[in-house]
């Protein structure tokens, strides 16, 4: 009896992750620059802040990455890794500042 391999990603999935590269792609063009950090760095004079801001490289999805909410741009955040770094670093800190949500 032959058995046929399990998919890695189910074809569901498959077409909501074609979905998310391209919303990202949209998302972290419209949005430059790391929003973490121009909402730390808020007091800084507009060209002290374009001149200064880390490029935005990835996506934070403040309420979780599961089923509908993978492609939900509403809980959004484009940031540099850095900032994403410290959100999953300091979820305290994080929560306080609302760049995580309970889910």
């Amino acid at each position: 009896m032959k058995r046929t391999p399990l998919k890695r990603v189910s074809s569901k999935r498959s077409k909501e992750l074609r979905l998310y590269a391209k919303l990202r792609k949209e998302f972290l063009a419209e949005r430059p620059y790391c929003q973490v950090w121009m909402n730390e760095n808020d007091g800084l004079s507009i060209v002290d802040v374009f001149r200064l801001a880390p490029r935005s490289t990835d996506i934070h999805h403040v309420r979780g990455r599961w089923g509908s909410r993978l492609n939900d741009t509403k809980h959004w955040l484009a940031v540099c890794r850095e900032s994403h770094d410290r959100i999953h670093r300091d979820p305290a800190w994080a929560y306080e500042r609302g760049y995580l949500q309970p889910r």
